[in-house]
C-alpha cells in the first residue's frame, strides 16, 4: 500500500474527520515503532565509508544510520569494534594520529561511528549496518514504505491505535494495540526467521583469528 492507501484505510476506521497531518503523524510513528522492535532484515543495507585523512568519522555517512552490523577494510580485513572510553584510555592521543597496526577497530562517538587506526586519505571501509525508516509523505510511493508489503497492514492497526488513544477511545484503542502486538509478533516469526534448513552455529575460533587481535596495545 501507498501511504495515501493507508489514509483510506483509516478513513474507513472512521478517522474521515481527523486531519491529514495528524493521521500522517500517527503512520510515521507506527513506522518508527516497528522498525525500533527488532534489527529487522529490510533495515538492513550496505555502503562504502569514504575519508578524507584528517578524520575518523567518514566523510560520507548515511542519513539513515542507525546501528552498525559489520566493517571491513577494501582488503577484507575485519574491524572489531571498542568503547570510546576504553581507547581513549589506553590510547590517548593517538587515538586520532596515524598508527600503523594491523587491525582496525571502530568506536562510536554520539552514536556516529569513527575509526581506529585514522585512515588515509582515499581510504575506504565497508560497512553493513541498520538502517532507521525515514519518515514518508501522503503522495509518496509504495517503495518509500521499507516494511514489505504483505505487512502493511500493521501500520494501519498501529495509526489507529494511536489516533483511538487520541481520540479518548479506550475501548477501540485497546482492541487495535491488542491486534498491532499480533501482526507485530507475525512478522517476527515471517521476518527474522530467514531459513529452517540448519541451526546456527557456534565456531570455534583459534589464536590466528582476528577477533583475538583487536586490540593492538594488548
Amino acid at each position: 500500500m501507498t501511504p495515501a492507501e493507508i489514509i483510506d484505510e483509516l478513513n474507513d476506521h472512521g478517522f474521515e474527520d481527523t486531519s491529514t497531518t495528524r493521521k500522517m503523524g500517527a503512520i510515521n510513528d507506527t513506522i518508527s515503532d516497528v522498525c525500533s522492535r527488532e534489527p529487522w532484515p529490510f533495515l538492513e543495507a550496505e555502503c562504502v565509508l569514504n575519508f578524507d585523512g584528517t578524520s575518523p568519522s567518514p566523510t560520507n555517512l548515511p542519513v539513515d544510520f542507525s546501528k552498525v552490523l559489520g566493517m571491513q577494510y577494501a582488503d577484507g580485513r575485519p574491524l572489531g569494534w571498542e568503547r570510546w572510553e576504553v581507547l581513549r584510555k589506553k590510547l590517548g592521543p593517538q587515538l586520532v594520529t596515524p598508527n600503523v597496526s594491523d587491525s582496525g577497530i571502530y568506536y562510536f562517538v554520539a552514536g556516529d561511528p569513527r575509526v581506529y587506526p585514522l585512515p588515509s586519505a582515499g581510504d575506504t571501509v565497508s560497512m553493513q549496518y541498520v538502517r532507521f525508516h525515514l519518515p514518508v509523505g501522503e503522495g509518496d510511493p509504495e517503495s518509500a514504505l521499507l516494511i514489505p508489503a504483505r505487512h502493511h497492514r500493521v501500520i494501519t492497526l498501529g495509526a489507529a491505535y494511536k489516533l483511538y488513544v487520541m481520540e479518548d477511545d479506550a475501548e477501540l484503542g485497546a482492541s487495535f494495540s491488542s491486534d498491532y502486538d499480533k501482526r507485530i509478533a507475525m512478522m517476527r516469526e515471517d521476518l527474522i526467521r530467514e531459513q529452517y534448513d540448519v541451526s546456527d552455529h557456534i565456531f570455534v575460533v583459534d589464536e590466528e583469528d582476528w577477533v583475538y587481535d583487536l586490540h593492538p596495545w594488548t
